[in-house]
This record gives structure tokens, C-alpha cells and sequence, in this order.
């Protein structure tokens, strides 16, 4: 019985390894890392980083920073997939990397994928920003084509709560949400709103709030 268990796991870890589907996403992972060169480029992708965390990992965050997410580890057996967000510097000026990593309890697969969920967040990263044009036609058209959730919120002298619902966040049932504080920093505050769209980030400091 004993042998026979010995050579179960290793056929096991011989068919999580022998996976040339598996290798060519970890490849293209690799090869797509974002990156970015300026505040205004840094700060979209940053925000387009947040976004993908909030809505694609199974467990919530409990680091946000301005250069580092974290979720809370993935337990026990459990499918449920975890995340971690780094923004390195390149050392070449103001350049950096945004590199994630994705993983969960279980030995043998996670929901999502790891792999192809790190290439997604590659993906999705890499899109949220297009470069401005050199002419002023071209840059009116371009801000006027910027994705709504690209544009920051303006800021408001109220709660968290009615903040919320402010910009539209309610739940399935269309009552307001409460929000979860995952971040308590002196006077800043942040709160995850899970409404019925997008779970959100908003961060309060001396009573005025705006989404992140």
C-alpha cells in the first residue's frame, strides 16, 4: 500500500509538471509583466492593478499601499485563490514593475487557475493605459475615449457610506452597502464596498472621501 501511494504522487507531481500548456502561459506571463515610466501611467495601472485584485481573487485584501496589495492567505485546502501586488523599481528613473503573484492551499489546482490568472492580470494592467498622441486632435480624442473607471472621483466632505452610494455602489437588492474597513492608518481611513457591479476601495482622510 505504502508503494503504491509513493508512486500515485509521483505520477501526480509528474503530470502537474509535464504541462506544456501550463509552461507556455508561465512563459507569456513572464514575457508581459506591465511596467510603467511616468506618474500618469503608474497611477492608472496601479488603479487598473487594484481593480483586478478586488474582482478576480477569492479572498479579500487586508494590505493596501501605495505600492503593495496583499490579500489574506488562501488556507487549508482551499481552491480559493490569493494574491499579492508589487510595484518594483526598475532603476532607470521614475520606471517600475508591477508584478503579481497568485496562489491557494491547494496542492493541485486553484479557482482560478494561478497561472492563467496572472497572465489575465498582465493583460488587464497592460490595456488600462494608452499612450498620449503628439497632436492635439489626437489627445482630445484620446481623453475623451479613457474608460470612466480610469478617471478619478472627486473628492466629498461625507461617509464612506454615502460616498458609496453617491456613485452608485448598492448591492444585488439595491440597498446601500456597508463598507469593510481593510486599512485604519491614523487619520486614512480605506473601506472595500462590495457592490453589485465591482467591489470598490474608498479612502477617507479628515471626513473627505474618494474612490482609489
Amino acid at each position: 500500500m505504502r508503494y503504491f501511494l509513493i508512486l500515485l504522487t509521483i505520477t501526480l507531481v509528474m503530470g502537474c509538471t509535464a504541462n506544456p500548456k501550463r509552461d507556455q502561459i508561465r512563459q507569456q506571463y513572464y514575457s508581459t509583466i506591465p511596467t510603467c515610466s511616468s506618474e500618469k501611467e503608474c497611477e492608472i495601472k496601479w488603479s487598473a492593478a487594484r481593480r483586478w485584485v478586488l474582482n478576480n481573487a477569492r479572498m479579500k485584501l487586508q494590505h493596501v499601499e501605495d505600492d503593495y496589495l496583499e490579500t489574506y492567505n488562501s488556507v487549508g485546502n482551499t481552491t480559493n485563490l490569493a494574491a499579492r501586488v508589487v510595484k518594483e523599481p526598475m532603476g532607470t528613473g521614475n520606471s517600475y514593475r508591477i508584478v503579481v503573484t497568485t496562489w491557494c492551499a491547494n496542492w493541485f489546482v486553484c479557482v482560478p487557475d494561478k497561472w492563467e490568472a496572472a497572465l489575465d492580470f498582465n493583460r488587464t494592467v497592460n490595456s488600462s493605459y494608452s499612450s498620449p498622441k503628439t497632436s492635439s486632435t489626437n489627445s482630445t480624442a484620446n481623453s475623451s475615449s479613457i474608460k470612466p473607471e480610469e478617471r478619478r472621483v472627486g473628492e466629498s466632505s461625507i461617509s464612506a457610506e454615502d460616498y458609496a452610494q453617491q456613485i452608485g455602489c448598492v448591492s444585488d437588492d439595491g440597498v446601500t452597502v456597508v463598507g469593510d474597513m481593510v486599512v485604519n492608518d491614523g487619520p486614512t481611513e480605506t473601506y472595500l464596498f462590495e457592490c453589485k457591479n465591482a467591489d470598490i476601495l474608498i479612502r477617507c482622510e479628515y471626513g473627505r472621501c474618494s474612490e482609489i
